[in-house]
């Protein structure tokens, strides 16, 4: 019998990529893709109107397809490329993300033993002390993964996806709807028949970047960019009600839940003053949390946190949110305040810590900060040693 990965007809892919100024990591994907032991039908990139040069040199390379973006934008951009390709699995790729050598021979054969999976995805690593780790082919190599278990607050790095043009095309494409959210929107899309497969292996490395789309909406506005994580959410489970509407009770459970972390979000980033209405928003997300399992409300949180992250370099912003944690946050909302202790602790140095303890009265919770930090801080300084 004639292995998959012996040569023959394979169902070929065609990669997809949208280039903006990206000359610094671009030349590291192309690697990436050159190395692959099954290799791409198309390398296809669209340039949304780079002024580094990259385009250029990347057309004076064989086998590389670079097309202006007609319109502006990575979603249009992909939607562009897409409309291009022919190919019957299709990998929308980010310009600083790299694949290892097995990456799409793993992801394309979890879509040829199972012709009915909508989309393959790979485990990412960003830390340099991870290593990739080429799992086992064949059934069994890759286990079921449906962002609907943790709708809303699913995240996945798109990239690392194989997406069976089949699919994707029933949906009407990569959305350009929901600039900064699009991955979330089409994912959850791509699996409200039935889920996505995850691979067994490590084998999709993020490149290390300066700053990214999603930082830049994160700092401009952070509620604004949450609302449009919110819109998304709610067209996807629209679509999702309509082929599941057993399912209403709990997606309605999970989008009051997301509407409550969006109020607690928006008080933290009014940042200069403690709104008057805190405590109410406070109780209100509480509420919501106890009706989910702990991991359902650590990745919430998680996420209401995500979108804050840039604000923390705003001293006054950092003074006013640890004063309104330690000072205004209910007592009888007792996980969501030890929670969001720690996680202010983990994003703030130990001299921060410190002063923001004594810059006013001492109490049971200003210890209980500081301590959370100097616990965060001594563990993370015996892994680094340990690692």
């Amino acid at each position: 019998m004639t292995s998959r990965t012996a040569p023959g007809p394979q169902t070929p892919y065609d990669v997809i990529i949208p280039l903006y100024n990206g000359g610094q990591t671009i030349e590291t994907v192309i690697d990436g893709l050159t190395r692959q032991t099954r290799h791409p039908s198309r390398i296809i990139v669209i340039d949304d109107g780079s002024s580094d040069g990259a385009p250029d040199r990347l057309a004076a390379q064989e086998g590389i397809e670079v097309l202006p973006n007609p319109e502006k934008g990575a979603n249009a951009a992909r939607q562009f490329g897409l409309s291009q390709s022919t190919a019957p699995y299709l990998a929308l790729l980010d310009q600083d993300d790299a694949p290892c050598p097995w990456h799409f021979e793993q992801l394309a054969q979890a879509l040829d033993d199972d012709p009915t999976c909508p989309a393959a995805m790979a485990n990412a690593f960003e830390d340099v002390r991870q290593e990739p780790r080429r799992g086992p082919t064949g059934p069994g190599a890759a286990s079921p993964l449906d962002p609907w278990g943790g709708f809303p607050f699913f995240s996945r790095n798109p990239s690392a996806l194989l997406i069976r043009r089949q699919s994707l095309d029933a949906i009407g494409g990569w959305s350009s709807e929901f600039p900064g959210i699009a991955d979330l929107y089409t994912m959850l899309r791509l699996s409200e028949r039935r889920p996505m497969v995850v691979a067994i292996s490590r084998s999709w490395w993020v490149v290390p970047r300066a700053m990214s789309y999603s930082t830049t909406l994160r700092r401009e506005n952070p509620v604004r960019y949450f609302d449009m994580r919110v819109r998304a959410t709610q067209d996807a489970a629209a679509h999702r009600l309509e082929l599941h509407p057993e399912h209403r009770d709990f997606v309605d459970r999970r989008l009051h839940l997301q509407t409550a972390l969006r109020g607690v979000m928006e008080a933290f980033e009014a940042g200069q003053t403690i709104p008057r209405n805190l405590s109410q928003l406070a109780i209100a997300l509480e509420e919501a949390l106890s009706h989910e399992a702990v991991g359902i409300r650590r990745l919430a949180c998680r996420t209401m946190f995500w979108y804050l992250t840039p604000l923390f370099g705003d001293p006054a912003w950092r003074r006013a949110l640890v004063h309104g944690l330690v000072d205004a946050w209910p007592s009888d909302t007792a996980w969501t305040r030890s929670y969001f202790l720690y996680a202010v602790a983990k994003r703030l140095s130990l001299f921060d810590l410190a002063r923001l303890t004594v810059e006013r009265p001492i109490s049971l919770r200003r210890w209980h900060l500081l301590a959370a930090g100097f616990g965060m801080h001594a563990r993370d300084g015996l892994r680094a040693i340990w690692l």
